[in-house]
């Protein structure tokens, strides 16, 4: 919206900012191309499904005031707090956001490879710049 993007996933107590830090760490100041900031949302939003557990909260009140109180939220050897990162569902997921461009689940991923990313090079990792995505918007 006006060039703002806003990604917000609620009730995780910051699990899945902490899971996906690397790319927050790298992309959180950039100027992105619409179709990194939907590549960076879906990531976000794949994570989410990947969540395990959700926070239990308690509530508390007296006149003066209101207290929230939650139990973090960690995994257990049996249980891990996320599940696997499968690329194939995530390309699944992908598709439906990278629609406005025509791309295709073949298009994103190829049997035996890593999704196409327009966030990084997928050989070299280096960051793909707004300015070298040849696509409309």
């Amino acid at each position: 919206m006006n060039d703002f993007g806003i990604v917000a996933c609620l009730q995780d107590n910051g699990a899945v900012a902490d899971d996906q830090q690397r790319v927050t760490d790298i992309f959180s100041d950039k100027v992105l191309h619409p179709i990194q900031f939907q590549e960076l949302s879906t990531r976000f939003i794949y994570a989410n499904y990947l969540l395990n557990s959700y926070a239990e909260y308690t509530m508390q009140s007296s006149e003066e005031r209101i207290s929230i109180n939650f139990a973090p939220l960690i995994g257990t050897a049996n249980k891990p707090l996320f599940n696997y990162w499968d690329d194939d569902m995530f390309a699944q997921v992908l598709v439906i956001y990278w629609k406005p461009w025509g791309i295709q689940k073949d298009d994103i991923i190829m049997f035996g490879n890593s999704p196409v990313s327009y966030l990084e090079n997928n050989d070299t990792y280096d960051i793909v710049e707004p300015d070298s995505i040849m696509l409309p918007f």
